[in-house]
């Protein structure tokens, strides 16, 4: 199976095509910090280490597609989709933040939805398809393309790799930026945004309800996300303003 890094490193002299149109200031500021400063570590999931840069590098350099992220007035969190520019042949592929959002949610589950939609547009790129609809789906069929045929391991071992790089993205973002100071068992629940199941209003994924069998501990995990999406007295991340 190849590594992360030999599937998403870009080759010497490939084109820059990320384009950060995010007009709040704070969310531009964090995903350039994500994308400038967060280290490369290959590779996922052999070793679980942070794949965060790469899939971003990916976009800088890539001549294959182009990366837009930016922030409207939207329903939800957030919202992405790909599509094939029929001039170029290049995947188009567009993140845009809910201006609600930005104005409520902490800084760590702002980063935590970059990381979590610039993934998804490396599986768009990969899939040559619009995995948005369903971000689990997209992230087993990667597994699946990359060797992991069996269920089991993919519940139990593949995306508790996937989830713990999430989660050291998170960590490092906010032992630099964020004031450290949280669990590390606190940056693997927030890992688990967009996971948890199969799109915005279906049934729980089967790896969430494989990694915690306990309902009282996926309720914990829920709670944590729906704290920080939302900014509330709860949440342990502080907000940009």
């Amino acid at each position: 199976m190849n590594s992360f890094h030999d599937i998403c490193f870009p080759q010497p002299g490939e084109r820059y095509e990320l384009d950060n149109k995010l007009t709040d200031p704070c969310a531009f500021g964090l995903f350039n910090y994500l994308k400038n400063n967060l280290p490369q570590l290959p590779s996922v999931p052999d070793e679980a280490d942070d794949f965060a840069q790469a899939i971003l590098d990916l976009f800088e350099y890539s001549n294959k597609f182009k990366y837009t992220i930016t922030n409207k007035d939207v329903e939800g969190n957030s919202t992405s989709f790909a599509v094939k520019n029929k001039d170029t042949g290049k995947y188009e592929i567009t993140t845009t933040l809910s201006d609600n959002y930005l104005e409520r949610a902490t800084k760590l589950s702002i980063v935590r939805t970059m990381i979590h939609e610039s993934i998804h547009a490396y599986l768009s790129y990969e899939q040559y398809t619009n995995t948005f609809e369903d971000p689990f789906a997209a992230i087993r069929q990667y597994g699946m393309n990359h060797g992991i045929t069996d269920s089991d391991v993919l519940h139990h071992e593949f995306m508790p790799a996937y989830i713990h790089a999430v989660a050291t993205s998170l960590s490092r973002w906010d032992s630099s930026e964020g004031g450290g100071g949280l669990s590390w068992d606190y940056f693997e629940a927030m890992a688990w945004g967009g996971l948890t199941h199969h799109g915005k209003d279906g049934p729980m994924t089967e790896a969430f309800k494989a990694n915690f069998p306990n309902s009282w501990e996926r309720n914990k995990i829920l709670e944590i996300l729906e704290n920080e999406a939302t900014g509330n007295r709860k949440a342990k991340g502080d907000k940009c303003n």
